[in-house]
């Protein structure tokens, strides 16, 4: 089976898997990876993102949590109007507040199935500020 770094775009913003096993199908190579479980591990993994959320990754973030945006606004103690405002921004920064942000990642850490110090892949080091919307990577 062979292994290759793939840029993924399948929930909304790109990720960088990293050994990425393929297969070939009769319609070429595809991802041979449990999209559940990626799910999961991105889901993880944008808790402890040291750059801030896109508006991507915070629609991924609701559509896992299984919230609408009303239900999402009310968790975060906010207006539904900025919900639509931030998930619009697509890669870019929400320029959601840093409270309502930390609070959003405490809220998203309760929500796992097993602790966060748990099975976390590997996330590239040295991510700031400006790097919202480039790639999240993760070895899988």
């Amino acid at each position: 089976m062979k292994q290759t770094n793939k840029i993924f775009n399948g929930l909304g913003f790109p990720i960088v898997l990293l050994k990425a096993k393929m297969k070939d199908t009769e319609y070429g190579e595809v991802l041979d990876v449990d999209f559940n479980r990626l799910s999961e591990l991105v889901f993880e993994a944008l808790i402890r993102k040291p750059a801030r959320f896109s508006g991507a990754e915070v629609k991924f973030i609701r559509h896992h949590m299984e919230l609408s945006q009303n239900v999402f606004a009310d968790l975060l103690d906010i207006d539904r109007s900025s919900v639509g405002k931030w998930e619009a921004k697509d890669l870019k920064p929400t320029q959601m507040m840093p409270a309502v942000e930390l609070s959003l990642r405490i809220q998203m850490t309760q929500r796992l199935r097993h602790s966060v110090d748990k099975e976390l892949p590997f996330i590239q080091p040295g991510i700031r500020k400006n790097d919202v919307g480039k790639p999240l990577k993760l070895a899988i």
